[in-house]
């Protein structure tokens, strides 16, 4: 690795460690025209992000379309809502139908990203790629990560699917850190997929940050995140479709203070 990748590589991966350091990151708002209906009101939002303690603004770019109309930026909306203004932004790349995509859609946000000057160079990439069931295309995910240079390499947080061998290979080409699928997307099923995510953290033996999500529905879950090894997870539609949400997001602060103490 050269030295201006070894620089990237530990700025990435101290980023990381600065937007998991609550232990729960919550997706909880609209960021471009073609996100579900459900998405959280702007108001809500922003008590759910304070409630909540996440240090993380995940923001969702469908398409290229999106950048350049200014679909998938209300960076000033959101940034207010947090403490001290200072959020890690996620840049998810959820639109991708390809590890070729994938690439592209992180080339070009950072060229976007690094134009903007609110974001202080404070952001990482969430790299995704799924098939029709909303699992992760792993080979694709590699495919992205290969492509890109070291120094995009070291900004990316793809998931996948917890498997030791696809884990190994991230880590190799030197990502800030990894994502494990613990339940299934969008369902609410809870953590399905323990004893896979147990092992594959066992093996990443701390090199990286790792985050679980995928069906997260409820405190039981950080529980067992926390006594699995995992570093964070990550809430999403379970918070969306919860009937209070900031009752939800205060009981999840809670869970995680207990067992990540």
């Amino acid at each position: 690795m050269t030295p201006a990748a070894s620089t990237q590589f530990t700025a990435g991966a101290a980023l990381l460690r600065r937007a998991l350091a609550s232990h729960l990151v919550v997706c909880s708002a609209r960021v471009h025209r073609g996100w579900p209906s459900e998405a959280l009101g702007a108001d809500v939002a922003a008590e759910v992000v304070r409630e909540s303690g996440t240090r993380a603004c995940v923001l969702h770019v469908p398409s290229h379309d999106d950048l350049d109309s200014g679909d998938a930026v209300p960076y000033d909306q959101q940034r207010c809502w947090f403490p001290g203004g200072h959020p890690v932004t996620f840049f998810n790349t959820s639109g991708a139908v390809s590890g070729a995509d994938c690439a592209a859609t992180v080339r070009l946000l950072h060229q976007w990203a690094s134009a903007q000057p609110q974001l202080a160079e404070q952001y990482l990439f969430k790299l995704e790629v799924f098939d029709a069931s909303l699992h992760s295309c792993d080979a694709a995910i590699i495919d992205a990560v290969e492509l890109l240079d070291p120094d995009l390499r070291s900004l990316c947080v793809p998931i996948i699917e917890p498997v030791r061998e696809s884990a190994e290979r991230l880590l190799e080409l030197g990502v800030a850190g990894l994502r494990l699928r613990a339940g299934e997307i969008r369902r609410g099923t809870g953590i399905l997929l323990e004893a896979e995510c147990r092992h594959t953290i066992e093996a990443i033996d701390g090199r990286v940050q790792v985050m679980l999500e995928g069906g997260l529905a409820g405190v039981d879950d950080i529980r067992r995140a926390a006594a699995m090894g995992a570093d964070a997870v990550l809430f999403n539609t379970a918070v969306a479709v919860h009937p209070d949400p900031v009752l939800f997001a205060k009981q999840l602060r809670s869970a995680a203070d207990r067992y990540w103490r």
